[in-house]
């Protein structure tokens, strides 16, 4: 089933409230999908032989069911680059008041055995946390000459 990829707790909202009797048409227009969309869902709950009207499900059950009937489909809560990262996050932060978002990166590949590329690394550290560095008062701008 191609197409965009969703969120456990919207697929199980739905679900949950198919099996407790509400049309499509309902469901469509209280969540905000298009009716293929959840004729989609519908179809895929039906194929692993759920009914609605059939012993239901409590919302914490259908959070673990649907990440098995649609694999392929849900985001992932975490990448494994951005996993990697978090366990570093302390580091990184105490790192960056001394030293510039490369330097920090290089230190940890080399130090810790960090693996994440460093574009990845800069996507991860936020612009605000760069260390602003001077190297002196800014230039003087002499309007009378010109070059």
């Amino acid at each position: 089933m191609a197409g965009r990829r969703f969120e456990v707790a919207d697929v199980a909202a739905v679900l949950q409230h198919w099996q407790a009797g509400r049309s499509r048409r309902q469901l469509a227009r209280s969540f905000g999908m298009g009716r293929n969309r959840v004729d989609r869902i519908v179809a895929v709950a039906e194929a692993a032989g759920l009914t609605p009207g059939g012993p239901p499900l409590s919302r914490p059950e259908w959070e673990r069911r649907v990440p098995e009937l649609f694999a392929e489909r849900v985001v992932p809560a975490m990448a494994a680059p951005t996993q990697e990262l978090v366990r570093f996050h302390a580091t990184i932060v105490e790192r960056l008041a001394a030293s510039t978002v490369t330097t920090v990166w290089q230190r940890l590949c080399d130090e810790q055995g960090l693996t994440v590329s460093l574009s990845t690394f800069r996507r991860y550290v936020p612009p605000a946390s760069y260390p602003i560095t001077s190297t002196g008062p800014p230039p003087s701008v002499d309007p009378a000459r010109r070059s």
